[in-house]
């Protein structure tokens, strides 16, 4: 009974004990990390460094990211349609303009040229037999008229007769004339009227030929552009039908317009506009040219009245940490919402041609919307606001002295002073810098007692040190080493189990 008893009495006696722990550790690794928090922020430090104002550049600007794509980018279609006999390129392959890209079977453009001609020459036929038929009624008109003279003469003649038997026979000779003469003039009115007709006809056939001729032409396909071909979706054995499209800018799917595509080129119409194929919807070819680029990026509509075509740009592309330059080439006028937030479309022409670009390259992009030169600038962070205005601070005579200045633009890091301070005037900028590093951090910051972290103090949560949780030190909950009351320790002396 007495063990009993005494086994019983002990237990309430190791609650309690374990009770104690817990508050105690919490409590310990508590203060450690709020220790540790003290320690930082006591010290951070304070410097103070003396700057001339100088005169120098100041930009205002806005930044932006979107994505480099080709200046100009080209679906080519074929101009007729056919079977594809040939395909000459593949993509990724390098073209000059006027490279063949591919052939369809010539025989039914040749056939057709040969039809257009014939109708060509019969219509030509038919103007030169109406042009014979108009110079024929023409001849008649001009005899017509001389036959009204001459029986105007015998009227005349007659009246001065008294022979009433002539002037009667002067009379009906002249008005058959007459007669003959109006229907000598209607047949030549006819006859030109069906020249128009028949030379209608000959032009049209003539467009035929035309028409026909560039078909031949275009059985053979070419680059509109030098570039590289990005796309060939067509195959020997294909059908197409030919259509006739525009060269397309590189703007994109963004919206904007790019810089214009050049086109030409003979046989082959080129542009954005798709051709057709008889398996799909897309053009043939896209050649995209590698000898300009530019940017599409997006600018919110807080920003978007500040952006102007012309003005500068400087991008950083992808990893490259060199800068290049491009000016605005573009601005939209039609936003894109995401959220409640509106955006519209920039185009960026990039300047020259810069190695290392490819389609799709991220790209961020400063907007210089204004640009200050040559004018007086302090560090921004010398000017302070106080109630009589702005100023900066000057040590004269080893005194701080307080200057009132009068400011202007702000950008880059720079305030423009207009007036109070002159080139090589020495003003006081103050900075503080807070250390990241010290005892108590929170996530493994070096230091004693870190809040989960692996710091080597005292007291953290996953520190070595003393109470630590899982600590190796004395004490700690799940510790491995040799303290008095560890739980679960694997150190000798252990008074607890």
């Amino acid at each position: 009974m007495a063990a009993m008893w005494l086994k019983m009495r002990t237990r309430p006696l190791w609650t309690a004990l374990l009770v104690v722990l817990l508050i105690g550790g919490g409590g310990g690794a508590w203060w450690y990390f709020h220790r540790g928090s003290t320690t930082s922020a006591a010290a951070a430090t304070t410097t103070t460094r003396s700057v001339a104002a100088t005169v120098s550049t100041i930009q205002s600007t806005i930044s932006a990211s979107g994505a480099v794509t080709p200046a100009v980018q080209d679906s080519v279609s074929f101009g007729a349609s056919g079977r594809v006999t040939a395909v000459k390129v593949s993509a990724g392959q390098k073209v000059t303009r006027g490279q063949p890209l591919a052939t369809i079977d010539p025989v039914s453009l040749r056939a057709a040229l040969a039809s257009a001609k014939a109708t060509s020459a019969s219509a030509s036929a038919k103007v030169t037999a109406a042009r014979s038929t108009v110079t024929t009624a023409q001849t008649a008109v001009v005899t017509d008229e001389t036959a009204v003279t001459t029986a105007q003469a015998a009227v005349t003649a007659a009246t001065a007769t008294s022979d009433t038997v002539d002037d009667a026979t002067a009379a009906t000779q002249l008005t058959s004339a007459q007669a003959a003469l109006t229907t000598a003039k209607a047949q030549v009115t006819a006859d030109q009227a069906q020249v128009s007709a028949d030379q209608a006809q000959l032009t049209s056939a003539q467009a035929g030929v035309s028409t026909a001729q560039t078909a031949l032409a275009d059985a053979t396909l070419v680059s509109p552009i030098a570039g590289l071909v990005a796309t060939v979706n067509v195959a020997v054995g294909d059908s197409v039908s030919g259509s006739t499209s525009t060269a397309a800018g590189g703007s994109g799917s963004s919206g904007g317009s790019g810089a214009a595509g050049a086109s030409g080129g003979t046989g082959g119409s080129s542009g954005s506009a798709a051709g057709s194929s008889s398996s799909n919807s897309t053009a043939p070819f896209l050649i995209v040219s590698t000898a300009g680029w530019v940017a599409n990026v997006t600018v919110d509509d807080s920003s978007i009245n500040l952006i102007k075509k012309g003005i500068q740009a400087q991008l950083i592309v992808g990893s490259s940490p060199t800068p290049i330059f491009g000016t605005v080439s573009s601005v939209g006028l039609i936003s894109s919402s995401s959220g409640s937030t509106a955006s519209y479309p920039v185009v960026v022409a990039i300047t020259g041609s810069p190695t290392g670009l490819h389609d799709g390259a991220a790209a961020t992009v400063t907007l210089i919307y204004k640009q200050l030169t040559n004018v007086l600038t302090v560090p921004t962070a010398a000017i302070h606001t106080t109630a009589t205005g702005r100023v900066v601070y000057q040590t004269v005579n080893g005194k701080q002295v307080s200057t009132t200045v009068t400011t202007g633009a702000v950008g880059n890091g720079v305030t423009q002073i207009l007036t109070g301070l002159a080139e090589g005037d020495d003003v006081l900028v103050t900075t503080t810098t807070v250390p990241r590093t010290g005892t108590g951090g929170t996530t493994g910051r070096t230091g004693a007692g870190g809040f989960g972290g692996a710091g080597t103090g005292a007291g953290g949560f996953t520190g070595a040190g003393a109470g630590g949780f899982t600590g190796a030190g004395a004490g700690g909950f799940t510790g491995g080493g040799a303290g008095a009351g560890g739980f679960t320790g694997a150190g000798p002396n252990r008074a607890g189990g």
